[in-house]
């Protein structure tokens, strides 16, 4: 490992988010409340004190959308990386957060590395996917830092795959609509910061009362 730091950044709020809608590989653009989010978090990645040389993200537009305006306040490159995309949710896109509770989709995906009744990817499909890919993207940037823009599911997952520790669904590294958490790639990958919001003014953090807490799109 090189001693790079990644932050990781999961987009803003989306349509679908406020209408508590399970998308994956669906598209739902950022409402006013995720531009905002953005921009703060924007700002926080400003003043961080880390230089940031490239900003990496996944191909859906809430993704990239967010990777544009951070890119417009820090001034830095943006490309795209195909396996940063969200998981895909096989028949159940596009149902509620409900539903997908009462489908047990967080609890089963925890119990089981390989679930995947919905027809879509399984935890570890995902996490091996986006693990590879952070790991891919260390070395085409070598000495660089990245910020790579992605997905609450998608991040969750490929960190447990990246620090071996628990289900490879990842509950423990679910984060926040614009949250940043970042690590750093030593000997071994290290979390600095886990799902770190509280740049955001309080009317922009989520009130969410999503059942199954998976933070999934």
């Amino acid at each position: 490992m090189t001693g790079q730091r990644v932050a990781l950044i999961r987009h803003g709020e989306t349509v679908a988010n406020e209408a508590q809608l399970a998308y994956g590989r669906l598209e739902s653009p950022l409402n006013d409340r995720g531009i905002a989010q953005v921009q703060a978090t924007a700002q926080a990645l400003k003043t961080r004190g880390t230089d940031y040389h490239h900003i990496v993200s996944s191909p859906l537009g809430r993704a990239l959308e967010t990777a544009n305006l951070i890119a417009d306040t820090l001034q830095l490159p943006i490309s795209i990386e195909a396996d940063l995309v969200e998981c895909d949710l096989g028949e159940w896109e596009g149902i509620t957060y409900l539903e997908m509770h009462e489908r047990g989709y967080a609890v089963k995906s925890i119990q089981d590395d390989h679930f995947r009744e919905h027809g879509g990817e399984s935890p570890f499909d995902i996490s091996e996917r986006v693990k590879l890919a952070m790991l891919r993207l260390l070395g085409e940037h070598p000495g660089q830092n990245l910020i790579l823009v992605g997905h609450g599911g998608a991040f969750a997952n490929g960190l447990s795959a990246l620090l071996g520790s628990g289900p490879r669904f990842g509950p423990k590294y679910l984060m926040h609509n614009a949250a940043i958490t970042e690590l750093t790639f030593e000997q071994e990958p290290t979390i600095l910061t886990l799902n770190e919001y509280a740049h955001l003014p309080h009317h922009l953090k989520n009130q969410s009362n999503r059942p199954d807490n998976a933070q999934q799109a």
